[in-house]
């Protein structure tokens, strides 16, 4: 049985109930927010978000919403040119912000302050000045913080350490490189770096590296041939062992006309062989993803067969895989009953 409820103000519930058990949702309605070039939502450990937004005047500010309410806090750097996050296991919440050449640490404690620390490169400045390295990943691992950069060309990848009680910083090892390869994808999950490259001169091919955080050693398969040239966006969904590679062109536009995906049911060692759908086509995808940059397994259709939808679908990995598994009868039924 399933009812649906909607308050005057928009907000909006679901109920399901099947075998003695009851199923429910609330989505809250949002609220526009002018003038704003860039949103850094963060879910920390306790479900609160803290939301960090750039304004169109290029000052920063940010709120938090404890579940209840939106909290308004000054923010402690206003410029940046880019900004990654993490969450410990102690709920702190840690800013990595490159603002030019500069690197700082912000701690958002557990009080609600802010501390704020400029790393300074022990002994490698000059590298890290020639290299122009920029952050991607930040990590916690027995206490110690981790910085995970890649160069310029996005052919490098390296690891440092953090001591923000001296503000210093270290390089650690360089954990990946190869000049005819660059990086295009890029992700966390379970203490592993999952990265897509494909050639710098042809782009004809596809590669899955695949990182180990506790030994550092580097895995490198082939997916297969490029689907798509020029500009394209990657979509990764996560199930225990299994991942699926979700493949688009720019959004809504004439390559959209059709997704391309794959498969790998050995945490990205072997791969299937690309496949393309157009299942609900024009269709936009966004990525769902979870605490501290975990892909997750859920994505979100926020339009479909070009009509952007008012509560976007969400489907998880098992769901996507069984409607692109029936996407032929799908498709026919669907032109049948118009």
């Amino acid at each position: 049985m399933l009812q649906y409820l909607a308050s005057p103000g928009g907000d909006f519930w679901s109920f399901r109930h099947q075998q003695e058990n009851l199923h429910y949702t609330f989505c809250i309605k949002g609220h526009q927010v002018p003038d704003i070039t860039e949103q850094i939502p963060i879910l920390d450990l306790t479900g609160c978000l803290h939301l960090i937004l750039r304004h169109k005047q290029k000052n920063t500010s940010y709120a938090l919403w404890d579940g209840f309410q939106w909290q308004k806090k000054e923010f402690p750097l206003q410029h940046w040119d880019s900004l990654i996050t993490h969450v410990d296991e102690s709920n702190n919440l840690y800013l990595l912000i490159k603002n030019q050449r500069k690197l700082n640490l912000v701690l958002g404690s557990k009080d609600r302050s802010w501390e704020v620390m400029e790393l300074l490169p022990s002994h490698l400045s000059n590298e890290y000045n020639e290299q122009h390295y920029e952050p991607i990943f930040l990590t916690t691992k027995e206490g110690q913080l981790w910085l995970y950069m890649v160069d310029k060309l996005k052919s490098a990848l390296t690891a440092w350490t953090l001591f923000p009680s001296t503000e210093q910083m270290r390089r650690e090892r360089e954990l990946w490189v190869n000049e005819d390869l660059q990086i295009e994808g890029k992700w966390l999950s379970n203490n592993q770096l999952l990265l897509l490259l494909t050639e710098k001169e042809l782009k004809s091919s596809l590669y899955f590296l695949h990182i180990n955080l506790t030994n550092f050693e580097p895995t490198l398969r082939i997916i297969g041939k490029r689907p798509l040239l020029g500009k394209t966006f990657y979509h990764l969904l996560e199930e225990a062992n299994n991942l699926m590679l979700i493949i688009t062109g720019p959004r809504l536009s004439p390559a959209q006309s059709k997704f391309y995906y794959c498969f790998s049911f050995d945490s990205g060692g072997n791969w299937t062989t690309v496949k393309s759908s157009s299942l609900f086509a024009p269709l936009a995808l966004a990525p769902v993803t979870e605490i501290n940059h975990i892909p997750g397994k859920r994505i979100a259709l926020d339009t479909i067969y070009g009509v952007p939808l008012h509560q976007p679908l969400i489907l998880d990995y098992t769901e996507l895989a069984a409607i692109l598994g029936k996407q032929s009868l799908i498709k026919k039924e669907f032109y049948y009953s118009k």
